[in-house]
């Protein structure tokens, strides 16, 4: 599946997340509080975290030392201990009813993309 060609897909609430156009580009998108929230690249720790708590008092820290922010709408900021930020959207789903998996957003370019494949947001640890 792509994104780049435009997925049609729905929330467990019957909301288009995608839709297909002639473009290509999928008109308006809903990814959620974590794409919502500004670029947080070279900010401090201390500044990504206040700026997080803004949005959520769900913050978790797991067993590898990730600081977890979980918002209302599913979506979710997760931070690295080596600084890197991961921007998980709100969960997607294809017309067919299956789940789409393994996306990031990526808060410069305002898309999805895979983990790996675009320049990840790093803040000062």
């Amino acid at each position: 599946v792509s994104l780049a060609g435009g997925i049609f897909g729905l929330s467990k609430f019957g909301k288009e997340l995608f839709s297909q156009d002639e473009g290509g580009g999928g008109g308006r998108h809903s990814y959620g509080t974590a794409a919502e929230i500004p670029l947080l690249n070279g900010k401090s720790r201390q500044e990504v975290e206040a700026i997080l708590r803004n949005h959520t008092s769900d913050v978790r820290i797991t067993e590898g030392g990730y600081n977890r922010y979980k918002f209302e709408d599913g979506s979710e900021v997760w931070l690295k201990p080596d600084g890197t930020i991961y921007r998980i959207p709100v969960k997607m789903y294809n017309a067919d009813g299956s789940r789409i998996r393994g996306y990031h957003f990526d808060a410069r370019s305002g898309t999805l993309a895979r983990p790996h494949t675009y320049l990840e947001e790093k803040f000062i640890p």
